[in-house]
């Protein structure tokens, strides 16, 4: 348990830090004039090569979130997702302009009820994912998730650009 906190506290850390970052990076990237896009809880979300996303979902079955949408910055080679899975399992993916799957978690974070994972779950709540570029101008972001146990989904991933 001590463990998992200090998991926590240090993803929380992670991302305050990139969210600075990604803002003065983001803030200095972006031609005036050209707004990112930002949707509530039900909605995609469009970013620019950096950026933090985050959902949360009240429900028992399984669910796909509404996809966020990074668009890759001229010259960039990989993009990156540093991913956390809060209150109980998701998997997350990234895929290519084209819809293909370049890279994803698999299931990570803790269960102790079964579900796509097998009977239980217990691998780690945080994971960075990474793909080549290789040519794409965007990329989406798909998060799932399985509730339950009586707790609800939470989810955040910082996404980056090389």
């Amino acid at each position: 348990m001590r463990t998992q906190k200090n998991q926590s506290l240090l993803s929380l850390l992670f991302v305050i830090t990139t969210i600075v970052a990604c803002a003065d990076h983001e803030a200095a990237q972006k031609p005036k004039g050209d707004p990112i896009l930002e949707g509530g809880q039900a909605s995609a979300r469009v970013q620019a090569c950096s950026g933090y996303f985050y959902n949360s979902y009240y429900g028992t079955q399984y669910y796909l979130y509404p996809v966020s949408t990074v668009n890759i910055t001229p010259g960039s080679t990989t993009i990156s997702a540093y991913c956390t899975a809060y209150d109980v399992p998701n998997r997350f993916t990234l895929r290519n302009g084209a819809g293909n799957n370049v890279a994803s978690s698999g299931w990570i974070g803790y269960a102790n009820y079964p579900g796509p994972w097998g009977s239980s779950l217990s691998n780690g709540s945080n994971i960075t994912i990474s793909a080549p570029v290789n040519g794409s101008s965007t990329f989406t972001l798909e998060v799932e998730t399985v509730p339950g146990g009586g707790l609800n989904d939470a989810w955040a991933a910082s996404v980056g650009c090389n």
